[in-house]
């Protein structure tokens, strides 16, 4: 018998992959206009007023929005998040979907033990990433932070500390919420001296007779 996936997954894909009608894009900037999901990147929006506007999905790249009355832009980013996060569960079920449908083939052939339950949350220990922007803009704002700290108590330590430079990537990679292992921070370290001591030597300047004269002299 050939494997085969479950209505239910198959809903789940079409759901995943299917995007709501976008709104009008080419609409003027005005009050209460609908962008949801529009691209207007690349834009002069200054002062515009967008008092009531969905904004949810926008992709604002490089548009100046200097002055622009943005009050409802944290109000609308609930249901974008409310959207992702939709997604994401749907993808979480497809994972187990096809990993409990492989089970079934294995049982099938009588290549694995048989299991208590069915149901998913029971079988499967799901970890997922956060997806709030607001988290992470403050994880951003907090590498930053971290990394201007640390470049300010380098300038006050004379030569080289491997680790300092090990501590600081540490700190660097917790603050931003992706910590990494001692065995990456070594990784890390060991390339970027690799790096250093293949760096060109800056050519010389001057007249080579007088360097030549300094140096004997």
């Amino acid at each position: 018998m050939r494997p085969t996936i479950s209505a239910a997954a198959a809903a789940a894909v079409f759901v995943l992959w299917t995007h709501p009608a976008l709104a009008d894009c080419n609409d003027r900037p005005n009050n209460g206009v609908d962008w949801s999901g529009c691209d207007k990147k690349i834009i002069m929006l200054v002062e515009a007023n967008l008092i009531g506007a969905n904004l949810s999905e926008v992709n604002f790249t490089s548009t100046d929005l200097r002055r622009a009355n943005l009050a409802t832009a944290t109000a609308m980013q609930a249901p974008t998040e409310r959207h992702l996060l939709r997604r994401q569960q749907y993808f979480t079920f497809i994972l187990q979907d096809i990993l409990f449908h492989a089970y079934l083939r294995a049982r099938e052939i009588n290549r694995s033990a048989k299991i208590k339950t069915q149901t998913y949350s029971e079988l499967f220990t799901v970890s997922v990433p956060d997806i709030s922007r607001a988290d992470n803009e403050s994880l951003a704002r907090s590498a930053r932070d971290i990394t201007t700290g640390i470049q300010t108590l380098a300038a006050q330590i004379e030569g080289h500390s491997e680790t300092f430079v090990k501590q600081a990537l540490r700190m660097f990679f917790r603050f931003s919420g992706e910590p990494q292992t001692e065995d990456e921070i070594a990784a890390m370290y060991a390339e970027g001296q690799s790096n250093a001591d293949r760096s060109p030597t800056p050519p010389a300047t001057g007249d080579p007779e007088e360097e030549s004269t300094t140096r004997n002299g």
